[in-house]
C-alpha cells in the first residue's frame, strides 16, 4: 500500500499511463506534467473574469450615483442615490473608495465653474437659477460621499483607520472625514428618519438599528475623535459653508438619544411579539424563539453600549 497520498496518486498516474493503447506512454506523462500550468492558466483567467465583472459593478455604480436623475431627492434621505452608493461600497476597494471620495469633497471645495462671457469678452455673472444649480450639483456630490461612507462594511472602515490615519497615509485627512460622513449618515438618515422615524413593527428593525448605532459607537470610541470633522466650503451664496466636528459631548448626546429611542420602539416590538405566543401556527410559534434571541442579543449589546456613555 502506498506511504502518502502522494505516492498513491503517483501511482494511479503511472499505471494510467502504462495501459493506454495506441497512445505513447511519453505523450501520457508529458500531458500529466503539463497539467499544473494548465491549471495556473485557468485560474489566472478566472481571476481575471471576476476582476472583469467586479469593475463593472464599480463603474455601473459610480454612474448610478452621479445620475442627476438619481438624486432629485436628496434630503431627509437621498433615496435614489442610496442603491447605487451601497453597491460602490461593497465592490469598490479600499484604494478606489479613498480615492474616490478624496476627488468628491476636492471637487466640492475647490472646483471652479468657467464663468460666461458676453460678446465683448466679459464675465458675466451667474444668475441665480444657475448659482442654484451649482450648489445643487456639489450637495449631490457630498451625498454620495456621505452615503458610501456610511455603507462601508465595518472591516473596510478598520483597515482605513489603520493604513491612514494610524500610518500618516496620503488620505490620512479623507479618512478623518470618511469616520465623520458615516457617523452623519448612521444618525441622520439610516437611523433618524429612516428605521427611527415611524413606530416599529418588526424585531428586524430593533437588531439593524443596534447594529448602525454600534458602528456609530465605534467610531465614537477612536482616542482621535477631536480629529473626526468635515468641513464644506465650496457653495455659493446664499449657501453657507458647512463644518461638523465630532466631540465626545456631542457623540455622547446622538448616541444616548438614539438609544432612549430604540429602547422605546423595543418595548412595543416585544409586546408584538407577546402577542404571537399564543398563535395557533405552529411555524410561526418556532420562529418566535429565533426572534426572540435575536432580540435579546441586540438589547444587550444596547445596554452595554449606554453603559459606556452614562
Amino acid at each position: 500500500m502506498p506511504k502518502s497520498v502522494a505516492q498513491f496518486y503517483s501511482l494511479i498516474l503511472i499505471l494510467t499511463a502504462a495501459s493506454l493503447v495506441g497512445c505513447g506512454v511519453n505523450d501520457a506523462v508529458d500531458a500529466t506534467k503539463s497539467m499544473p500550468d494548465k491549471m495556473d492558466t485557468m485560474t489566472e483567467k478566472m481571476n481575471e473574469t471576476n476582476e472583469a465583472v467586479r469593475l463593472q459593478k464599480v463603474v455601473l455604480a459610480k454612474q448610478g450615483m452621479e445620475d442627476p436623475d438619481n438624486a432629485k431627492v436628496i434630503m431627509p434621505i437621498p433615496f435614489g442615490i442610496m442603491p447605487y452608493a451601497e453597491k460602490f461600497a461593497e465592490n469598490a476597494t479600499e484604494a478606489e473608495v479613498l480615492a474616490q471620495i478624496y476627488l468628491y469633497l476636492k471637487e466640492i471645495n475647490d472646483g471652479l465653474y468657467s464663468p460666461k462671457v458676453d460678446e465683448t469678452g466679459n464675465e458675466v455673472e451667474f444668475t441665480a437659477e444657475e448659482i442654484n444649480q451649482i450648489n445643487f450639483e456639489k450637495l449631490h456630490r457630498f451625498a454620495i460621499a456621505q452615503a458610501v461612507s456610511g455603507f462601508l462594511s465595518q472591516e473596510m472602515v478598520a483597515s482605513i483607520v489603520t493604513n491612514q490615519i494610524y500610518s500618516d497615509g496620503r488620505f490620512q485627512k479623507t479618512a478623518f472625514e470618511i469616520l465623520m460622513m458615516r457617523f452623519q449618515f448612521l444618525r441622520d438618515v439610516l437611523l433618524t428618519n429612516s428605521l427611527l422615524s415611524t413606530t416599529a413593527e418588526s424585531a428586524g428593525i430593533i437588531t439593524d438599528s443596534v447594529k448602525y448605532l454600534s458602528q456609530m459607537n465605534w467610531v465614537a470610541k477612536r482616542p482621535f475623535i477631536d480629529h473626526v470633522q468635515v468641513r464644506i466650503t465650496g457653495f455659493l451664496p446664499p449657501f453657507e459653508d458647512f463644518f461638523e466636528s465630532l466631540t465626545k459631548d456631542q457623540a455622547r448626546d446622538s448616541l444616548l438619544d438614539l438609544i432612549q429611542r430604540i429602547e422605546n420602539q423595543s418595548e412595543h416590538v416585544q409586546a408584538v411579539i407577546s402577542e404571537n405566543d399564543s398563535s395557533s401556527d405552529s411555524q410561526k410559534v418556532a420562529a418566535q424563539k429565533s426572534i426572540k434571541s435575536k432580540m435579546a442579543t441586540a438589547l444587550s449589546e444596547l445596554a452595554q453600549i449606554k453603559a459606556q456613555w452614562q
